[in-house]
């Protein structure tokens, strides 16, 4: 049986409640725009806008991405709009 609360424990701790979120695998779809003259990439978490990061190869933005993540959880999100150029992958983070 599980532990029942008595509304009188304290509240977890934001980064707590992160760090224990993100222990797990997350799916999600990720959009990803090449700088033509740069050929780095940028790096879109559809499922929260406002939360990108950017690279110089594709898995470097993605690494990017998760740590940005993890910062944005903390944040509200709002309704993502690809722009045009976007590719949309669905990846682990």
């Amino acid at each position: 049986m599980g532990r029942r609360k008595t509304g009188t424990e304290p509240a977890p701790d934001a980064n707590e409640v992160v760090a224990q979120a993100l222990a797990r695998p997350l799916r999600a779809r990720v959009v990803f725009y090449r700088d033509k003259e740069s050929g780095g990439y940028t790096a879109v978490l559809t499922a929260l806008p406002g939360c990108v990061a950017e690279g110089e190869t594709h898995e470097e933005a993605l690494a990017s991405l998760r740590e940005a993540l993890e910062g944005h959880l903390l944040c509200r999100s709002g309704t993502f709009q690809m722009l045009e150029g976007g590719i949309e992958e669905e990846v682990d983070l």
